[in-house]
């Protein structure tokens, strides 16, 4: 799985909850300009969670600035969670 996948997903995501167009949410677009309120950023992490299989807490999604931050920590986080293959099935918890 590769950042910018998880970027792009997250880009479009957005997009649609905020109902803009895909075009005016870009990877580098600062999160916090997209005025989301809470549920909205909680129902994007669900997505995210259930697609990639890991968790990430509201306020730690909410301190990234843009799409591509969160594409490259849900990247990180997942090539860790392979290598560690500790034989759970819990998923990693990525908090920063």
């Amino acid at each position: 799985m590769h950042p910018e996948t998880v970027s792009k997903f997250l880009s479009s995501a957005l997009a649609l909850a905020c109902g803009k167009g895909e075009d005016e949410v870009t990877l580098d677009t600062p999160l916090i300009e997209l005025d989301i309120d809470s549920l909205v950023f909680v129902s994007v992490i669900s997505q995210l969670e259930a697609i990639y299989g890991f968790e990430l807490q509201a306020e730690d999604f909410l301190e990234l600035y843009t799409a591509r931050d969160v594409g490259a920590l849900v990247g990180m986080a997942v090539a860790l969670s392979h290598k560690a293959q500790s034989g759970t099935s819990a998923a990693p918890n990525i908090g920063l």
